[in-house]
Order: C-alpha cells, then structure tokens, then sequence
C-alpha cells in the first residue's frame, strides 16, 4: 500500500500538488489547531482519497518525532512517502530526519518554481518538473473559498470589437479628453461636447437618443468611431480594456485556465457564502495564480489597497498585477504598488509582458 505523509502547515497548494502526483492508497494528514482549517479544505477539495489524521503540536519537536514514528510503526509493511514542504520548520525537520534515518522517500515540492525534488530513499534527489493542472475553483478551495463567474458584461460581437480595437489604437489621444467627458458626466449634461487643445480630438454623445462620435484627425488623415448605444458609450469609457487583455491572454493561450469577472466569498460551516472580494481577470499557468486588474482610470490608494487584500487571500505564490492606461503620478501609490509586491504594467508594456511569461525562468533556481 502506497502512503503519502502530509505535513500541513499554512500553505495548501503543496499538500495539494502531492496527493495529486502520489496519487496515494492512503493520504495521512498530519496537522495542528492552527492548520486545522487547511487540513479540512483539503479532504473537501480532495474527496477521492482514503484519509487518516493525525493531531500535532508543531513547534514540539519531540511531539513530531513521536506521531511520525507511531504512523511508521502502524504501516511498517507499506511504501511511505513523506512530504514535508508544508509544515513548521520544527515538523519539517523531524520529518526529514526520521525519514532519512528510515532510508524512506522523502518528496519536496517546489510549488513556487513548478518542481518535484524527490529524495528516495536518502539517495541524490531526483528535480523534475511538476505536469499537473490546477484548476482555478480547487486553488481557491483549498484556501477556504469559493468563486463565482458571471456572464461576460458585453457581448463579444464585431461591434466591441471595433471599440476595442479603436481605442487600443488611440488610447493614448483619448486621455486629453476623459477629464472632460467625466466632468460633464458629473455635471448631468444631455449632450457630452468635448474636444482637445488642438482640435485634433473631438467627441460628442447625446445621451438621452444614446448617439455619439469619437474623430480623430492626424495630419491629413481622419478616423473615427460611431456610437450607437449606451453600452456602447460604457465600454468606450472603460470597460474596453478589460476585455482586451482577457481576450489578448485567450487568443494566445497564455494559461492554463482563465476566466474573468471573478467573484471570492469565505465557506463556513452551515452559512451561507460571505463576499469578499471581485478581481476584473484570473489565469493559473503551471500551479501558479495570476491576477490581473484593469484601470483605465485614475489610480488611488482603494484600489491598491484592494489588490493588497486580495495577495492576502490568495496566498503567498501567486501574482497580483495591475493593468493601467498610464502610469501612476501620484508618488505614494507608486509606493504602496513596491511595498505590497504589486506588478504594475502600462498597457504599451502588455506586449513586454507576454514575452517575458513565455519564457520566464525559475524564480528560486538554487532550490
């Protein structure tokens, strides 16, 4: 009988990425009051499995010693995998050391790097790369949370694609315009009418017959865009840009799995679902999270703020990055962006972006 051995600590995502490789006859959970939650999302993420637990305190040394070696002196006859990458440093070196002294296999996973470091039987560890899918809903789960995806907030039809495609295109003139399209928003005009310094900028949309343009003069050359519903309007102010990157990641089948307008709530026991938070896109590539938020707007301390929550609730491997027209001005939110390991990217850096996910490299290669 095939066992595998889990110390569970804070971090799920390894427990998780071993049972799935091991593919064991018995999964042993071996946990404290602390990780009592992980270890109970993890058999409710992971149903198929044989479970046994185990209760320890995971700063007694002597305690963790004693419960690993009750579970080797029941299940002597059987292969033991220990996975130790889980648990408190006291845990994990207990472990590591039964273990070697038992000349037991020993499987570390490197969930950060997307890497097996697989010790059998004391000997040199074998590295192999981890070919395993996450889905998006059992990262989640794992954590304690459920997701919920609503249907996309516009179609996906010629016309906003032409939007989309026409404000990629012309973001950049568009700024000197959204100052002034917001005011008159702001002041409940019934026709928006608004053009640059220049005069080479000119948009007007009519609210109440939802009619509108947006012209664009370079030189000779004059392009523009017709406006003919107040979705329409909506998407040009904004929305556009979501969906852009959405549709650019899916076009080029940068993960795994993606899905957008990604809603999170807290499961507790025998209560209904409490919200915690939304995020614009969500991607796992290998057995990583990336989450990406779109601004097309001013950006301020809530929205940092929000991303800052959201890294606490989706551990400590995954991304958080921030997709804006521009650049932040404003010196503290660029701080606020460095401190809370936000990755911010202009949209004329989006390219840069993909290219360097294609081929990025072990981020811990001397693990």
């Amino acid at each position: 009988m095939k066992i595998l051995l889990n110390l569970i600590g804070g971090q799920p995502a390894p427990i998780y990425i071993a049972t799935r490789l091991i593919d064991p006859d018995l999964n042993i959970m071996i946990y404290s009051k602390d990780s009592e939650k992980q270890n109970q999302k993890l058999m409710e993420t992971l149903p198929g499995y044989n479970y046994e637990a185990f209760l320890v305190n995971p700063y007694d040394y002597d305690d963790c010693v004693g419960v690993l070696k009750e579970v080797t002196k029941k299940y002597i006859g059987s292969e033991l995998i220990l996975n130790p990458t889980s648990g408190t440093k006291i845990m994990s070196f207990a472990g590591f050391k039964l273990f070697s002294d038992l000349k037991k296999d020993i499987l570390y996973i490197d969930s950060q790097n997307h890497k097996s470091i697989f010790f059998k039987k004391g000997m040199t560890p074998i590295i192999d790369k981890i070919n395993l899918s996450f889905p998006i809903k059992d990262y989640f789960s794992i954590y304690g949370y459920l997701i919920e995806t609503g249907d996309p907030r516009f179609p996906d039809n010629e016309t906003y694609y032409k939007i989309r495609k026409f404000m990629h295109e012309n973001y950049f003139q568009f700024k000197y315009l959204i100052s002034k399209i917001n005011i008159q928003i702001y002041n409940k005009v019934s026709i928006i009418d608004c053009n640059d310094d220049t005069g080479n900028l000119y948009f007007t949309y009519n609210i109440e017959e939802e009619k509108g343009l947006f012209r664009i003069k370079r030189g000779r050359k004059e392009t523009s865009l017709e406006i003919n519903k107040k979705n329409e309007f909506d998407y040009l102010l904004g929305y556009w840009m979501e969906d852009f990157v959405f549709y650019k990641f899916s076009e080029l089948k940068l993960f795994d799995e993606l899905l957008m307008n990604v809603k999170i709530y807290t499961v507790r026991d025998n209560l209904q679902p409490e919200y915690q938070n939304e995020f614009d896109i969500c991607g796992i590539k290998d057995q990583t999270v990336y989450i990406f938020e779109c601004k097309t707007g001013n950006l301020d301390k809530g929205i940092v703020e929000k991303l800052r929550l959201i890294k606490n609730l989706t551990g400590t491997y995954s991304k958080i990055n921030l997709i804006t027209l521009f650049r932040p001005v404003e010196s503290a939110a660029k701080e606020r962006i460095k401190d809370f390991k936000i990755k911010h990217i202009n949209l004329n850096e989006l390219e840069e972006f993909i290219n360097e996910f294609k081929n990025q490299k072990d981020t811990n290669p001397n693990l």
